[in-house]
């Protein structure tokens, strides 16, 4: 079988197209990968972020709750130490009065 210089020429050309196809796919396969490792990253870092939230929700109602407790207790050793005053001034009258 003889190819003619038109033929060949034809052939040839085919072959650049193709092989021009070929890489563009290759390009296109790896750019699809780049951008699936992209988004598997991205994945990643989404849910460290939501677990890092919820984190500091909880840090913050624990925060919250101490800040409570120690109100309370500032509350209740102002109640003690003004009934201690009252008691001492009171024992102190109970003194006098036996003298």
């Amino acid at each position: 079988m003889r190819y003619s210089a038109k033929g060949m020429h034809r052939t040839a050309q085919l072959t650049s197209i193709l092989q021009s196809m070929i890489d563009n796919l290759d390009d296109y396969v790896e750019s699809s990968d780049k951008l699936s490792t992209m988004e598997f990253e991205l994945s990643d870092i989404t849910n460290s972020m939501k677990e890092n939230l919820g984190s500091i929700l909880a840090r913050g109602e624990k925060f919250n709750s101490l800040i409570q407790k120690s109100e309370m207790l500032k509350s209740s050793s102002q109640t003690f130490s003004s009934r201690a005053r009252q008691l001492k001034k009171q024992g102190n009258c109970e003194k006098l009065w036996v003298l």
